[in-house]
């Protein structure tokens, strides 16, 4: 979880108000400042390692070494990215990921990145996800308000075939909808297999027409969503009528990569 806004004052390590029952817990507080912060749930069975020789100060990433049984290892970090951080982040966070590669070239990044994905990425970022092999998984927007509809919150992974079930589900006790993901117990990692391929998924931007869309969208009946009582059914009718109009005007296609 991101923007845990805990502290040592607020939040204790052995509080009961953090702890859950058959899950241990790593933190990563800010300390000098309001808000931010990382807290990370592991299940007891889940084997470990906090790889803090990974992480610079000056971000707000948290690394792991995960074990599974029967599978490679690899290394897993969330990421919460500030809207308001300066080019040297960039810096900061390339370094974290120069360095994770010299240990383990099967990765996953995870969080709230503040880089839309529905627009055309920082030239900066997109060199960088290109050179070192990342590749972004989260297709459904995971921030939408009554002004704007973003997709901010990305999984990254080196290895993505060993990822299936990447989701968003269309519910959110803040302004952000979860993403999650299962990693493939049975995958393998692409370098064992160079001939491989994999297909992704994304939202094709190319003839999008800003006009034509609010156009379209204006005239979907959002008003039955005032007839709905359950708040949930709410949601999805809403998620509905926006999706259908978002595939006309931005289709998701499929392409292979090698």
């Amino acid at each position: 979880m991101s923007e845990a806004f805990l502290n040592t004052k607020k939040g204790k390590r052995d509080s009961n108000e953090i702890n859950i029952p058959g899950y241990s817990n790593e933190r990563k507080d800010r300390e000098n400042k309001k808000g931010g912060g990382w807290i990370v749930y592991f299940d007891n069975d889940i084997k470990y390692e906090r790889m803090t020789l990974l992480q610079n100060e000056n971000i707000e990433t948290v690394w792991f070494k995960i074990f599974p049984k029967h599978k490679e290892s690899f290394l897993l970090c969330f990421v919460y990215r500030p809207p308001n951080s300066q080019t040297s982040w960039y810096t900061y966070f390339e370094n974290e990921v120069v360095k994770g590669l010299s240990i383990n070239d099967n990765i996953l990044l995870m969080g709230d990145f503040n880089i839309d994905v529905l627009k055309p990425l920082p030239s900066k970022w997109s060199t960088y996800i290109t050179t070192y092999g990342l590749h972004q998984m989260v297709v459904d927007p995971t921030r939408v308000t009554s002004t704007s509809v973003t997709l901010i919150d990305h999984i990254y992974s080196t290895n993505p075939t060993s990822l299936i079930n990447v989701i968003v589900p269309s519910y959110a006790p803040g302004d952000h909808y979860p993403v999650s993901c299962t990693v493939n117990k049975f995958a393998k990692l692409i370098k064992d297999k160079p001939d491989s391929h994999f297909e992704i998924k994304y939202r094709n931007f190319k003839t999008f027409n800003d006009e034509m869309f609010l156009q379209d969208l204006s005239n979907q009946p959002f008003d039955i969503i005032q007839e709905i009582n359950d708040p949930n059914e709410a949601m999805d009718m809403w998620y509905y009528l926006l999706v259908n109009v978002l595939d006309k005007h931005a289709p998701v296609v499929t392409t292979c990569c090698y």
